[in-house]
């Protein structure tokens, strides 16, 4: 790349800001007008759109070949982030803190507003201190610009690869939705209990249930063992193997925090996230947990598995009932309290052996998504970085 001459990229092409429209002026019907949300994961999603019923300069519509980025936000990490327009709707706009970037060579600049080279130059702009991108700082990130046959060598080698991680995600997705619709194949919605299986309260199923603690941050000496110590920024994953933070036998021993047994069910009870998802997880070795999080452990005829699951398919029916103080919280003592489907233990032991074997599939295809993510930001660096 240090071959490559440097160009700005307001020397190859045109940003453009946003449309500013007034309360009044949107509507039921009218132009779409994009905002950050939009963006998701370098794709346009039509969620939660607004439509104002203004005139727009036809200059403001999006054309196919648009870059969209978003040029202002609360967060920093969210400032710079884009999508490229590719068969998109007709009539469709963009807001005041978006831009969009046209250029004939966008086919090759998209990748390049993805890299870490765009994200530095971003990042050692001084506008980027309040989360905004003006026009003058677009215009001047440098580009490093190939000649225009290897930039279409460069464009289809990264959208190959760039493909093929889209088409693996998807597969996890579709891997997903499978247990999800095994579950309500084998037993029905479990708010409704159409199939008829006896309503047990949550306490009833449980040998125990607790909560978790911290530890003082003052005696650094806490935080010296291994054992895992586990906190909602770690639940991101069905299955609990590990966490950010460790903690040692002398730590549990002085605080309210406590060891859970393997294979319990941990719930995250208070957290913002719980305005949208409700993250549950079941650990696979002994860990410790804060109290943002409550532990359940399931006697021997019910499932872990079964439960994991009949939690997540009443996700948005236990969210109804989180309220906020300080924090977003659930009101735990209806989860105890909770009336819940219980199948006989076979069918739930037939039920684990399936998400047993999709959960092996599962790893194998996010082996080979992080190998092809891999690739893909190797490619990325040797292209564009400095």
């Amino acid at each position: 790349m240090s071959k490559w001459k440097k160009v700005r990229l307001g020397d190859v092409g045109n940003s453009l800001i946003g449309l500013t429209y007034k309360p009044e002026e949107v509507a039921d019907n009218g132009t779409i007008v994009l905002r950050s949300g939009n963006i998701q994961d370098g794709k346009i999603v039509l969620n939660d759109v607004v439509k104002v019923s203004k005139n727009i300069n036809s200059n403001l519509l999006l054309k196919n070949g648009d870059i969209l980025i978003c040029s202002r936000n609360g967060s920093a990490n969210l400032v710079g982030k884009s999508a490229i327009i590719d068969n998109f709707l007709e009539n469709v706009s963009f807001g005041a803190f978006m831009m969009v970037y046209r250029s004939p060579l966008n086919f090759f600049i998209k990748h390049f507003l993805q890299s870490g080279n765009f994200r530095k130059q971003l990042t050692r702009s001084a506008t980027t201190t309040i989360n905004q991108i003006t026009k003058q700082t677009l215009d001047n990130i440098l580009l490093p610009l190939p000649p225009l046959d290897i930039q279409k060598q460069i464009a289809r080698e990264l959208d190959t690869v760039s493909e093929l991680l889209k088409l693996r995600k998807q597969q996890l997705e579709e891997l997903d939705q499978l247990t999800k619709s095994v579950f309500y194949e084998m037993f029905g919605d479990p708010v409704r209990n159409e199939k008829g299986w006896e309503v047990k309260k949550v306490e009833s199923i449980c040998i125990n249930i607790f909560g978790g603690g911290t530890p003082s941050k003052k005696v650094k000496e806490y935080y010296e063992g291994d054992i895992p110590w586990v906190t909602p920024k770690d639940m991101k994953s069905y299955w609990i193997t590990d966490s950010e933070d460790h903690i040692n036998e002398l730590a549990i021993t002085i605080s309210s925090t406590r060891l859970v047994p393997s294979r319990s069910l941990l719930m995250v009870v208070r957290s913002g996230i719980l305005k949208h998802t409700l993250p549950v997880a079941i650990n696979l070795r002994e860990v410790a947990i804060n109290q943002d999080l409550k532990a359940f452990v399931f006697r021997d005829d019910v499932s872990v598995i079964y439960m994991l699951y009949l939690f997540k398919m009443i996700e948005k029916f236990l969210l109804k009932g989180v309220r906020s103080v300080t924090a977003d919280n659930i009101e735990f003592n209806s989860i105890k309290g909770l009336s819940v489907p219980v199948p006989p233990t076979y069918e739930q032991s037939k039920f684990a052996d399936i998400v047993t074997q999709i959960e092996s599939q599962k790893a194998l295809v996010k082996k080979a998504i992080d190998e092809t993510q891999l690739l893909f930001d190797s490619l990325m660096s040797k292209y564009f970085d400095d």
